[in-house]
């Protein structure tokens, strides 16, 4: 696996509400279904879904496009723990 896929995996809860699957499942659709526009396999979408794989940027174009911005390149970043408000303390 690249360090990109690694680096953009997501968490299994989130993975499943993922905005991509959220729009395929209202409309429908088969993953080869949701693929076949953008050129892919149902096995290739269904692992952008799952977080296991990241669209190159010409996918993510046609991801973008093909959901009319339901699905934006932020949906394939990581989730990031929230940051506490208090100020760090040096150890003593």
């Amino acid at each position: 696996m690249s360090q990109i896929g690694s680096f953009c995996r997501m968490d299994a809860n989130h993975s499943a509400s993922h905005p991509l699957r959220k729009w395929r499942l209202a409309r429908d659709l088969t993953l080869e279904q949701a693929g076949a526009p953008i050129g892919v396999t149902g096995q290739t979408f269904g692992k952008y879904e799952l977080g296991k794989r990241v669209p190159r940027p010409a996918k993510l174009a046609a991801i973008i496009a093909m959901t009319g911005g339901a699905v934006t390149a932020s949906d394939f970043l990581p989730a990031i723990a929230p940051v506490s408000a208090e100020p760090l303390r040096a150890a003593e």
